[in-house]
């Protein structure tokens, strides 16, 4: 006996583009910016586990002799190269370092707890106190503080440190830091050229593409900030006629940057960018999280920005590239790239290298190719989310989806269209892969048939097949004018096990 169930279509349609904390589409020109706050939030979303992640490119002089799984703060106080190096291999990006001009120990090392993954939270620490800590507690282990306010407390280090901890009005830490003579001296601004630097970071680039020039960021420096190279809100104002459009497009001018190989890039370094061609030097061997999110905050500008990335990047870390109005910035992915972390190109405007092995969860969300369609010949691995589809993207795919012999492993709804339409194509599976295929209606299947990945319908009924034990995709269904479609499930699973699923899928 056939089981059948009814749904509406609604329902069963995933809606809309998967979206995460401060993505929702404005109906304004220029998002607003995302704050540091937000952009904290999205890194610290769990990524895929990497099983092959390549060493850090370093000079044989500043060999690594550990990887940093804790981040102490007060071991990092020795040469930046070789404590940026320990921290990146110990995947404990969140710390914040500066150095002073022409010296080679950092300055001052900082964290802040709205940057840190909650799993994270425990592996940050000064000494014996972390952000768990008392002030209390604080006290017992640092001694009598050298100042204190209701939310803060100095106390001495060494001969020439301090530790600054910062704490809500409830009590809760906040900011731990470790800073050279005094927090205020080491976090001095200063000028050189075009530039506001801070510890030899960029924080801001203060021409803001007022006329056409190549730009070279000062010598000595080690990281570009939070929007150091953002445009200045006061001179962008909404275009709403195509007269208005082009009139204010001109009178922005495109910078050339090329970035050097062992400049880090923080969170947001390159959000809100202007018009701009940006490079890197070779050597360099990923892209920071979230260095370009909201690169292209800009829609009006039609192709405004391009990013080469070099021949030497093998991973793009989480959510680096992840962005709304793709049509203002194109990326240019390198030929040797393997790794796309999670969100790392949602919404981007780029095509994708046959090098790239996998792709993390929710990565090519609302991506959007330049050319065509086409997953990389050397994919091993998609995860859960990874392709959302855009009715835009998806109108313009006329042939099935190609997943090559290599695809050994796939995540839960690897692929998601956001509108289905009549002749959508599906997915085709090389004959030669062994572990996945597809049917005729261009569903994906495990090489066994008994667990299925992708299907949709745009007909009255959808018969699963028999023998089908296991599914792990939403079933894709299109909005008759009923707004209802029949389902029909074979013996071998039920209406239960369907919504089960439903109910333990993974939050995107």
């Amino acid at each position: 006996m056939k089981k059948i169930f009814m749904y509406p279509a609604i329902f069963l349609l995933l809606a809309g583009t998967l979206t995460f904390a401060g993505c929702e589409k404005k109906s304004e020109g220029q998002r607003e910016a995302a704050s540091p706050e937000t952009e904290a939030n999205i890194v610290s979303s769990p990524a895929l586990a990497v099983t092959d992640t390549p060493e850090p490119s370093i000079e044989p002089e500043q060999k690594i002799e550990k990887a940093m799984k804790v981040c102490d703060l007060s071991k990092c106080l020795g040469e930046y190269s070789v404590v940026r190096a320990e921290l990146t291999a110990g995947e404990k990006r969140s710390a914040e370092l500066g150095k002073m001009p022409g010296r080679k120990n950092v300055s001052y090392v900082e964290v802040k707890r709205n940057r840190i993954p909650k799993e994270e939270m425990e592996n940050y620490k000064v000494g014996k106190v972390n952000f768990f800590s008392t002030p209390e507690q604080c006290d017992k282990a640092l001694g009598t503080p050298k100042a204190k306010t209701g939310e803060e407390r100095r106390y001495s280090y060494k001969s020439d440190y301090e530790i600054c901890l910062s704490f809500s009005k409830k009590g809760k830490m906040k900011e731990m830091g470790i800073y050279k003579d005094s927090r205020e001296q080491a976090k001095k601004t200063y000028q050189v050229g075009d530039f506001t630097m801070m510890a030899c970071r960029v924080i801001k680039y203060n021409k803001d593409y007022q006329k056409e020039e190549e730009v070279s960021l000062p010598e000595d420096t080690i990281a570009v900030a939070y929007h150091a190279f953002a445009v200045d809100k006061k001179r962008f104002t909404e275009p709403w006629t195509a007269r208005d459009y082009k009139q204010q497009k001109d009178e922005w001018k495109k910078l050339t940057l090329c970035i050097p190989k062992d400049v880090y890039l923080e969170p947001g370094a390159f959000g809100n960018l202007g018009p701009a061609e940006i490079t890197f030097e070779p050597g360099r061997t990923e892209i920071e999280p979230s260095a370009f999110m909201y690169v292209s905050n800009y829609r009006f500008w039609e192709n405004a920005s391009t990013i080469r990335l070099p021949d030497t990047v093998k991973v793009i870390r989480e959510s680096s590239f992840c962005q709304f109005y793709n049509e203002s910035a194109e990326i240019i992915l390198n030929d040797g790239l393997e790794e796309i972390e999670e969100r790392a190109l949602q919404g981007a405007n780029c095509d994708l290298p046959d090098s790239v092995k996998k792709i993390g969860k929710a990565a090519l969300d609302n991506w959007h190719p330049v050319h065509e369609f086409s997953l990389p010949e050397n994919l091993q691995e998609i995860g859960d989310n990874a392709i959302y589809i855009c009715a835009e993207v998806g109108a313009n795919i006329k042939e099935p989806i190609y997943l090559s012999r290599s695809v050994g492993k796939i995540g839960i709804n690897p692929i998601t269209y956001e509108t289905l339409l009549e002749d959508t194509c599906g997915v085709k599976v090389d004959s030669k892969n062994k572990w996945f295929k597809n049917d005729d209606n261009g569903w994906l299947y495990s090489k066994d048939g008994k667990t299925l990945y992708f299907a949709f319908c745009t007909e009255e009924k959808m018969i699963l097949p028999e023998g089908l034990e296991k599914i792990q995709c939403r079933l894709q269904l299109a909005d008759h004018e009923t707004e209802w479609q029949e389902i029909v499930f074979p013996e071998s699973i039920t209406r239960q096990e369907y919504e089960e699923f439903l109910q333990s899928e993974p939050e995107i």
